[in-house]
């Protein structure tokens, strides 16, 4: 049992969707930009939104260039005046384009040029999303585009800023004396894990639901098939197979008013409901889960109290497990440490 969780954490350490792995520069890149906005695929769209609970254009743009240390102005009308002009038979991925007279005149939306003519945006009516630059909507309203990204290094506006490349298993963001330095030094030396862009590891950033059913299907190897029973899960959704597939085989499910809620955070009780489901670990649970916030009551507690019996979860020192609290990357690090090591 425990080679079954040493395997799916390994490859949740090392999957792409996380972007961890260090084949974007050493500072910022168009192909890095890319992929970190492709982490956000079907989020929906709120106007005024700029975190990855909702977007609109300017702020998803604003967003994915934040990760990489890019201070972009908030709208997507002054963000037009920042980086240098580039023609449109020039663009490259990771380009800003815009376009005018959408809902109010002069630039008033934007989104980021991904190669083959096409762009990720912050639509009203699909949320993150990709288009075609000569989508009949967009291609008469198109006004123009600004690199931000100039080879290696990050350029916006004339400021560049870098970062000090590390040794493997060191990170600008987890200093030595973080609880989980020595898990991820060591794991990160070891090559079983990798960081972000700039040499970041992002200890604190937490897994979607999304991201969770892509990572244990991968791991179970469902395919991607079956139906998509949610009302905010289409078929362009990020992971969409991989929903589809871990919902028909009873590993996740959807909410009562018929959502699944992909880009939510997923919580320490679900992801302990989503492997006793998947690896059918067959022990009896104790009825209390064995921690003073998991009510025998509780839908995740069997659940929680089988995988705390056979060491797979743990609690705190308070005698808490936390359920609604969201897992983090260090967490994961440390957890599978420990896995190595038993």
């Amino acid at each position: 049992m425990r080679k079954w969780w040493f395997s799916f954490l390994a490859a949740l350490m090392m999957t792409s969707v996380f972007t961890w792995d260090m084949n974007q520069t050493s500072a910022a890149s168009g192909q890095g930009i890319v992929q970190e906005a492709h982490n956000y695929m079907g989020t929906p769209y709120s106007f005024g939104g700029d975190t990855p609970a909702a977007f609109d254009c300017s702020g998803f743009v604003q967003h994915v260039y934040e990760q990489f240390g890019i201070d972009l102005p908030r709208t997507s009308r002054d963000q037009a005046n920042a980086g240098t002009y580039v023609a449109k038979s020039d663009l490259r991925p990771g380009d800003i384009v815009f376009y005018q007279g959408t809902w109010r005149d002069g630039v008033s939306h934007n989104g980021i040029y991904i190669g083959n003519n096409q762009m990720i945006h912050a639509s009203r009516s699909r949320g993150v999303s990709v288009v075609s630059l000569d989508n009949s909507y967009w291609a008469p309203k198109y006004h123009s585009a600004r690199r931000i990204i100039s080879g290696s290094s990050q350029e916006v506006a004339g400021v560049q800023e870098s970062f000090e490349e590390l040794p493997a298993g060191q990170y600008h963001d987890v200093a030595s004396n973080h609880w989980a330095h020595g898990a991820i030094q060591e794991l990160g030396e070891s090559g079983v894990i990798a960081g972000h862009s700039n040499w970041h590891f992002l200890p604190n950033d937490s897994i979607s639901r999304a991201e969770a059913a892509a990572l244990l299907n991968r791991q179970l190897k469902l395919g991607s098939g079956g139906s998509l029973p949610f009302n905010d899960v289409s078929s362009s959704t990020f992971a969409s197979g991989d929903i589809a597939s871990v919902t028909a085989a009873g590993v996740m499910g959807g909410y009562e008013d018929g959502s699944f809620r992909p880009t939510e955070p997923i919580t320490r009780a679900e992801i302990a409901t989503m492997f006793d489901r998947a690896f059918n670990w067959k022990t009896t649970p104790s009825g209390n889960a064995s921690f003073s916030d998991v009510s025998s009551s509780s839908w995740a507690a069997p659940h929680i109290s089988r995988l705390a019996s056979i060491d797979q979860v743990s609690g705190y020192e308070d005698g808490t497990f936390r359920p609604d609290q969201n897992m983090t990357r260090a967490e994961f690090a440390s957890v599978l440490h420990r896995a190595i090591h038993q």
